[in-house]
């Protein structure tokens, strides 16, 4: 039976919820299904931010390849999705009276680096899990994102179709 994209993100979405307890790190304090062209990383210093966001959508005759014919009858869509998690990164502080910055140490870069790797085992366990319930789903490729805003983390990208 075919799924909508709506359904497939809900899917994504809830294996990326479960992928991340399961992998016992720390917990995200927001989880979300986004529209747009990014994310905002607003959540990502409350303990760190999960989401799944439709990057691309196209039909498709032979999944995962999109066509760009005008005459897509009988043509399927594929759906790209971002799967991502974002944390906190360690930040520069200033010192008191303008002396200088504080810079975080070798082992709070070190701790940060491993937490992001963490993720993404998380991410791409939560493709597995995914996969279980899509039948067209073509995992893409993780990319480290950061540290911007304050945040480190990265995204995974998948295709999935709706049509079986």
């Amino acid at each position: 039976m075919a799924q909508s994209a709506r359904q497939m993100a809900d899917i994504l979405l809830a294996s990326l919820v479960v992928a991340l307890r399961d992998k016992g790190g720390e917990e995200v304090c927001s989880t979300a299904i986004y529209h747009g062209d990014s994310v905002t990383l607003d959540y990502a210093d409350c303990g760190g931010m999960a989401w799944v966001r439709l990057v691309s959508t196209g039909p498709s005759r032979n999944f995962p390849s999109v066509i760009s014919d005008l005459n897509a009858c009988g043509a399927s869509l594929a759906h790209t999705f971002e799967l991502g998690v974002m944390r906190a990164a360690p930040l520069a502080t200033a010192l008191l009276a303008g002396s200088g910055v504080d810079l975080p140490d070798d082992a709070e870069n070190t701790e940060a680096a491993a937490l992001a790797l963490d993720d993404m085992e998380a991410l791409w366990a939560a493709i597995q899990m995914a996969a279980q319930d899509i039948e067209l789903l073509v995992p893409g490729t993780y990319t480290p994102v950061g540290p911007t805003g304050g945040s480190l983390g990265g995204t995974w990208s998948v295709t999935v179709g709706d049509d079986d």
